[in-house]
């Protein structure tokens, strides 16, 4: 697993997920949420962010945390491996409300966008997705992941750590 992307709704659990899958595989987590917002506040312009992510992408290893559907293909061709996080709609709304109101700058935080996103992803934005990881999997050859609860969530990461803890013992 050197070129993961976790895909899901937010507060579905990708970024804990990610620091996991970047402490057992050694690959680089890159926080795409950071990526998609210029420093004056504004959304970076789709030619920009399709730049970008090919810049991101043509790396060794990487891990994508979050991203963008206008992008997803692009990065289904370097990707070998792709997780998709699809928790319980109220779930993972509740959980990214819960993140938001913690913030120390929630009020800046606090978007309709993002709270329309947040609960509307699992209708709107699922099938798109979806449809573009099927259609792609065949040409690409990358492994689908799909966790759909926090239990297969938990169970995916422990499978792993005990992959990788077998693999460190053989080469320590």
């Amino acid at each position: 697993m050197d070129r993961i992307i976790v895909i899901g709704p937010p507060g579905s659990g990708k970024t804990t997920l990610c620091k996991r899958l970047s402490e057992l595989t050694g690959a680089p987590r890159i926080d795409l949420d950071d990526l998609q917002i210029k420093d004056d506040g504004h959304p970076v312009p789709n030619d920009e962010w399709q730049r970008i992510m090919a810049e991101v992408i043509a790396q060794d290893r990487w891990i994508l945390d979050g991203g963008r559907l206008e992008s997803l293909e692009q990065d289904l061709v370097r990707a070998d491996t792709v997780v998709v996080v699809h928790i319980p709609r109220l779930r993972s709304f509740y959980q990214w409300v819960k993140r938001e109101a913690r913030s120390k700058d929630q009020w800046l935080k606090w978007r309709w966008r993002a709270l329309w996103l947040a609960w509307s992803w699992a209708s709107l934005a699922m099938p798109r997705v979806w449809a573009k990881i099927e259609v792609n999997k065949r040409e690409y050859g990358y492994k689908i992941v799909h966790l759909a609860t926090r239990d297969m969530i938990a169970g995916y990461v422990a499978r792993l750590e005990r992959e990788y803890g077998e693999k460190q013992a053989r080469t320590g």
